[in-house]
């Protein structure tokens, strides 16, 4: 039977039209398409095409632009009858405007939602504007700029200020009249209630008074001019909550009751505060006129600080001239992370606008006064006026560039002049290593092939008692260059040698590394990877140890110093001003030539503290100074050293720390290069950030401006000086000083500089009230993508009169940089004076800063007291004391350095952690807490994990220890033990897993020989000489003559209250 086929009605368009306009009024903010297509599923696309165009032409539907795409709405016949005679986009423009509804909306926002040039924007604006269709309307939140809203909308109060704000401008003295009789009815009412003389209770209740019956009061005073809501007379209530006058609380209400909303009312009270508001809450931020809601602390705003800028000063409000700035003891300075991690800061892609005097060359920032309509800028260092470049010719009020921003006081700029040069990788590696280490370091080797660019460029040089330059442009056969150990070359002499004879020409991407007209020389030594990746995998497996023999009682010889040398020629001579990295892998001391720490004779010990001491080091003056000048050498041309010591005896680090501390580079310190510490260490050391990109930047270089009444003294970190003199630069240095630019060669996402300033505005020249000094911090580095970029750093702070204005100096007072910028200081001082003279010299300055800022009676010591924003600085002080920092007791001389060379670079939470370790403990009383550093912590039932920076380390104590060796954690009904044993262990493991270097782990328990570790740290409250003073029951007795901070702080107040001080 043949199958029927039924024709499909076609609709009539009539119909179509009809049913579009009703689905329009069902939803009156617009269609989709998809709407109509669901609703009409059978109706083909051309005919809704039809029907939507037919009612379009007719002007019953509008057609808007969202995020969903097109939408079309019913058109009001109102506005179609204003709009008659409007081209398509004054429609647009109108229909954007009225969106907005009263709160306006800019010209930039609505050249964004139409995507027509701003010339055109604006013509349209004055057309409707003309028409009495729109209006321009100031907003209080940017006098300078207007909203665009409907003729007959009444501006929201958030454009307008409400009651708060006549013509733009804030109504200071009426708002601090309305405030002051506002608290004095509430106090009327308080007094009233207290003089009732009823219970307690109900006194308490009758001294509340709803909004409704303060704004009530208000109104009868007569004293406004506008008509206040109640919604204004909370906002004012709201204020004196703030100052801590007055306490709200909300109780129901029944529906229908006088003031309240909801089911609820709000009543206020009097109160007397408990203590004065800070000069924070008091004063207004300085960027507004307005007063603004109070920060809890001064620790919000800098902590704000430190995310958006990476920068932590010592004051936050500087003493405003030479002679106070003198007394406040701690130096006005700051801890900078250059390249703080901010995943909101993209950089731009443009160059950075420069003031034009030649003396100053600051960098256009928030802080600049700015002409828009002349197209000029005053620099805020100088007050030179700059005219902005051609590119800048249409910036606005409404249309600011980036750095013009507040929010971008730090911004980074991608540079696009010069070249761009690959990065350079030399490995030089010990082969006087026992085979099992050799073998691991050169898995370790082959491993960071695999994580290196594959257009980066890669070198080795292998030393034992000779020194081998290895070429890699041969293919089948090992070639190298081969040098005696115990022969000092010149830079010229080594590149002779190799064939140096000039420098190679920057290899840019897209080109041959190699061409018949200009070759590149270094192309024998310096290969990119991914050319050399099989070859150099199979020349590193193919390393043998040193064949030199090693007689009994001896040491090998060790040629490190001639062996860098030659490593710094290499690239002195092929790639200068590159970025690159000399990485250094050595398993014990260097014994021969050049920078030689020890002979070859074992029954000859390497140096010690003591011999030091003594002047009985014979190597150490020379080796260090041949060092040193090889450290200076490589920062020249912005090359780095890295130093990668695992041995069990000492390396030289000592000597060899000059090559890591100015050149930025890492310094790793290890057993063996078998071991996790150095494995995992070395891989972080490639590790990427949130963008894929290496977290480590080359050749850097710092420059700070600072405004007329501050000065430079010098900077404390991984940098050398750049000898820049100008009128920004101190007479007086701190650290490396008499320069306001550095180099820093190395530097990643946690390298921190401390840098040290002098105020030298007299005190016979006050600043104005309100004055702000400002400091600028510009780093220009290579980025690890080989861009060249530039990171501008601008901040501003309040001058204050110390002799008006202390308490506001010292709430401002940032305790735990100040302690990370004075321990900078005294491990600076360590390196060149004797250890007791740098404790004397901090001791003094602590007691100095208790005579200024504490508050006791003469010669009382119980009186002694320090606010708030003081009282953790003596006791990091007393931790600081007793660090291997400045106490080389039971520390060799690399230890030392080693711990030095990572504290003067890392960031605040981890130098405090470096000062004072964390401890946390871990029982069943409950989750796991922080506890103090103290003897009293070591409990039998605890578990403490104590994090020092280097050690991370887990100590069980005695009736723990005793439950784990009897197994209880295997039994099933012991589950809860299990877990208290595995929460340390997780918690180590996540801290093992991010820091960089890796620390060392430790795991041990109550009378454990590595117990040392633990109470070597913590405060010791109770020794053998006090046990029995107190209890046995309340921690572990410490075996040590060393004071406690009870003992510590006794002595430091009677000092600081003594008349004879």
């Amino acid at each position: 039977m043949a199958e029927v086929k039924v024709k499909p009605e076609v609709p009539d368009p009539m119909d179509i039209e009809s049913r579009i306009i009703e689905l329009c009024h069902q939803f009156p903010h617009g269609i989709t398409d998809q709407v109509i297509q669901n609703d009409m599923p059978h109706m083909e696309a051309q005919q809704r095409a039809m029907a939507i165009n037919r009612l379009l032409s007719m002007g019953q539907l509008d057609l808007l632009r969202s995020n969903a795409g097109l939408l079309y709405r019913i058109k009001d016949s109102q506005n179609a009858s204003k709009m008659k005679g409007s081209d398509n986009q004054e429609k647009l423009v109108y229909q954007i405007i009225e969106d907005a509804g009263n709160k306006g909306i800019w010209s930039r926002d609505i050249r964004y939602k139409s995507n027509l040039p701003l010339t055109e924007i604006n013509k349209i604006l004055k057309n409707l504007e003309s028409k009495k269709l729109i209006k321009a309307v100031k907003s209080v939140a940017a006098s300078k700029k207007k909203v665009y809203m409907l003729y007959n909308l009444q501006p929201d109060r958030s454009v307008t200020g409400g009651a708060w704000y006549s013509d733009q401008d804030f109504e200071s003295e009426f708002v601090e009249v309305l405030n002051q009789q506002c608290f004095k009815f509430l106090q009327s009412k308080a007094e009233a209630a207290r003089d009732s003389k009823q219970n307690p209770m109900i006194q308490r209740n009758s001294s509340f008074a709803s909004s409704h019956e303060v704004w009530k009061y208000i109104c009868e005073l007569g004293i406004s001019k506008v008509e206040l809501s109640m919604e204004d007379i909370e906002t004012i209530l709201n204020t004196l909550i703030y100052d801590g006058k007055v306490e709200m609380t909300i109780i129901a209400a029944k529906e229908g009751t006088v003031g309240s909303v909801d089911g609820q009312m709000k009543l206020y009270r009097a109160v007397s505060p408990l203590i004065q508001p800070t000069g924070l809450v008091r004063t207004p931020c300085g960027l507004c006129p307005s007063f603004c809601s109070p920060m809890a602390t001064y620790l919000e705003f800098i902590q704000q600080n430190e995310e958006r800028d990476g920068v932590r000063f010592s004051w936050n409000v500087w003493p405003s001239s030479r002679l106070e700035a003198t007394r406040m003891v701690v130096p006005l300075a700051c801890l900078l992370t250059p390249l703080k991690e901010r995943l909101d800061l993209p950089p731009v892609q443009y160059e950075p606008v420069l003031c034009s005097r030649p003396t100053c060359k600051a960098v256009l920032n928030p802080l600049c006064q700015v002409d828009y309509r002349a197209k000029l800028w005053a620099c805020n260092f100088c007050f030179q006026r700059n005219q902005f470049p051609p590119a800048y010719a249409g910036i606005s009020e409404v249309n600011q560039p980036a750095e013009l921003m507040p929010q971008f006081s730090t911004i980074e700029y991608i540079v696009q002049r010069g070249p761009q040069t690959p990065l350079v990788f030399l490995y030089v590696v010990d082969t006087c290593l026992e085979e099992e280490d050799l073998q691991a370091l050169k898995e370790s080797l082959q491993m960071s092939l695999s994580l290196l660019p594959a257009d980066a460029l890669v070198g080795l040089i292998t030393f034992g008692r000779m020194i081998q330059v290895h070429e890699l442009s041969c293919e089948g056969i090992s070639k190298s260059y081969v040098f005696r150990g115990t022969k000092d070359l010149t830079a010229k002499q080594i590149q002779d040698m190799l064939g140096l004879s000039r420098p190679a020409v920057p290899i840019q991407q897209g080109r041959p590394l190699q061409t018949p007209e200009q070759p590149v020389i270094s192309s024998r030594f310096l290969q990119p990877v991914h050319k050399v990746d099989m070859n150099l995998t199979d020349l590193l497996g193919e390393l043998q140890r040193d064949p030199w023999p090693v007689t009994q009682g001896k040491r090998p010889l060790r040629s490190t110093g001639v062996a860098l040398s030659i490593a710094v020629g290499l690239l002195e001579g092929t790639f200068p001003n590159t970025g690159a990295r000399i990485m250094l892998f050595t398993g014990g001391p260097p014994t021969q030539g050049p920078g030689m720490v020890v002979g070859d004779e074992l029954k000859t010990p390497i140096r010690s503290w003591h011999d030091i001491e003594k002047d009985n080091a014979r190597f150490m003056k020379k080796a260090a100074k041949h060092y040193e000048t090889l450290a200076n050498r490589a920062a020249a041309n912005g090359h780095c050293i890295d130093i990668y010591a695992c041995a069990l005896d000492q390396t030289g680090l000592l000597e060899m720390k000059c090559c890591a501390n100015l050149t930025g580079g890492h310094m790793v310190m290890g057993d063996s290069f078998n071991t996790s510490l150095f494995k995992q260490t070395f891989q972080r050391v490639f590790n990427k950030g949130f963008n894929g990109e290496f977290r480590m930047a080359f050749g850097a270089c710092l420059y700070v401006k600072t405004s007329r009444e501050l000065k430079i003294a010098g900077a404390i970190g991984p940098c050398i000086s750049l000898n820049a003199k100008g009128p920004c630069v101190s007479e007086s240095e701190l650290g490396i000083g008499g320069t306001s630019q550095w180099k820093i060669c190395s530097l990643d996402p946690s390298t921190t500089l401390a840098i040290y300033f002098e105020v030298v505005n007299q005190h016979n020249a006050p600043i104005p009230q309100g004055g702000r000094g400002a400091v600028q911090f510009v780093t220009q580095y290579q980025h690890s993508s080989t861009q060249k970029r530039i990171r501008v750093t601008t901040i501003a702070r309040n001058w204050a009169d110390a002799q008006t204005q202390l308490q506001h100096i010292e709430a401002a007072f940032d305790q735990e940089a100040a302690a990370v910028l004075m321990a900078r200081l005294g491990v600076y001082r360590a390196e060149s004076e004797e250890g007791p003279d740098v404790l004397r010299w901090l001791d003094r300055q602590l007691i100095r800063l208790c005579q200024k800022f504490g508050q006791y009676n003469k010669d009382d010591p119980n009186s002694f007291r320090l606010s708030e924003s003081f009282s953790l600085y003596p006791q990091f002080m007393f931790h600081l004391r007793r660090s291997p920092f400045l106490q080389v007791f039971n520390n060799s001389p690399d230890e030392s350095s080693y711990y030095r060379h990572h504290f003067a670079r890392q960031d605040l939470t981890q130098s405090l952690i470096m000062i004072q370790p964390i401890l946390y403990a871990y029982s069943f009383h409950g989750p796991p807490e922080p506890v103090l550093l103290d003897s009293s912590s070591i409990l039998p039932d605890r578990i403490l994990l104590m994090d020092t920076f280097f050690q991370i380390v887990i100590y069980l104590g005695e009736t723990i220890a005793q439950w784990q060796k009897a197994g209880y954690q295997e039994m099933p009904e012991y589950e809860n033990f299990k877990h208290l044993l595995q929460a340390p262990l997780d918690d180590a493991q996540e801290i093992l897993q991010t820091r960089f270097p890796m620390p060392r782990y430790i795991h041990t328990e109550h009378g454990g020989s590595q117990a040392r570790f633990l109470l070597s740290k913590v405060n010791p409250s109770q020794t053998h000489n006090n046990l029995y003073a107190w209890g046995q029951e309340s921690g572990a007795p410490i075996l040590t003559d060393d004071v406690s901070l009870q003992v510590f702080m006794d002595h430091l107040k009677k000092l600081a209250v003594s008349s004879a001080a």
